[in-house]
């Protein structure tokens, strides 16, 4: 296998945002990286006593079912197995979410000492195995070009079969990283398939506030984040910079931009307007619609159920 590197594509800029309806600063959307230190900048503890980690989750194929977990173990690229997977056309190699197919949520991966195992309806179980000698294909997320294995044609024709397109299912190539820009983190950040970033946290306490506008709660499933927080307050994480979660320093790098797949629902594939129309509303920063944030970690280690969530503030 070669090794190969490719640097994400995304912009740093600065807006001026309107929030809850109030208009706050002008802010920069970029992380803000804990390696400040080194330029000698000193760093304070900022408690936050009732913020938790209430739920942790990861998706092993991206846009696919996630798994609730109690324990939550971040590699290099970010949760273990999570978007390690991905469902691409075939012809092309580029991927496909619930943008265009919501029933890719009705599909359940499990993970086994050996292999990955999807639960497609109306066919069954399929494995993916772990070590072989597969071939390779370049695959593409957004504009990032991006080397994959592909490591079970069964599972790949179930899928095709399923979602009525010919697909394949690949695996990011080990030796591959897909690097973010360090504008957003520090120079050895990468990920997997995720849309942007290796972390993405979002706060139920913006969720409650949102569903108190709705006519129809909806569930935190839908942002299919990978850390669920809670007692922050509404949208205190759009304030914040440098954190540590459990024992992790992590960066805020920026927001997240939301889609249509906030409006299917994870159990059924069903799909409405809402949360969308209503969210957009409010929480608009220029043409993109924002909930949650994404994370740079910067270290390995594992994140747990009730591991409390600390902000640095600079000084």
């Amino acid at each position: 296998m070669s090794n190969q590197t490719v640097t994400c594509l995304g912009s740093s800029q600065s807006v001026a945002v309107k929030l809850n309806g109030i208009q706050g600063s002008t802010f920069q959307i970029i992380g803000q990286s804990i390696w400040r230190l080194a330029n000698g900048r000193k760093l304070r503890y900022g408690k936050l006593m009732s913020v938790k980690i209430e739920s942790l989750h990861f998706y092993p194929v991206k846009s696919c079912a996630g798994l609730t977990v109690d324990e939550l173990e971040i590699s290099s690229r970010g949760p273990l197995y999570d978007r390690e997977w991905m469902i691409v056309k075939a012809a092309t190699g580029e991927f496909l979410t619930q943008r265009q197919q919501q029933k890719l949520a009705l599909v359940k991966p499990t993970i086994t000492s050996r292999a990955l195992t999807l639960s497609i309806p109306g066919h069954g179980e399929v494995d993916a195995p772990f070590e072989g000698d597969f071939p390779l294909k370049d695959v593409t997320v957004w504009k990032d070009l991006c080397r994959a294995e592909l490591p079970s044609p069964l599972a790949s024709q179930a899928l095709s079969d399923y979602l009525g397109e010919q697909v394949e299912l690949v695996r990011i190539d080990p030796d591959f990283r897909r690097l973010i820009p360090e504008k957003y983190g520090f120079a050895s950040a990468h990920t997997g398939f995720a849309d942007q970033f290796p972390i993405l946290l979002v706060n139920l306490d913006s969720l409650a506030e949102l569903n108190s506008r709705l006519g129809s709660a909806v569930p935190i499933d839908r942002f299919r984040a990978n850390i669920v927080i809670s007692g922050a307050g509404e949208f205190a994480e759009d304030g914040w910079k440098d954190i540590r979660v459990g024992d992790l320093e992590m960066t805020v790098s920026k927001p997240c931009s939301r889609c249509v797949i906030i409006n299917t629902d994870q159990e059924t594939g069903a799909r409405g307007v809402e949360p969308l129309k209503t969210l957009s509303t409010y929480r608009r920063v220029e043409n993109r619609v924002m909930f949650g944030q994404y994370l740079i970690h910067h270290r390995h280690g594992r994140l747990r159920l009730g591991d409390k969530i600390t902000t640095y503030e600079s000084r």
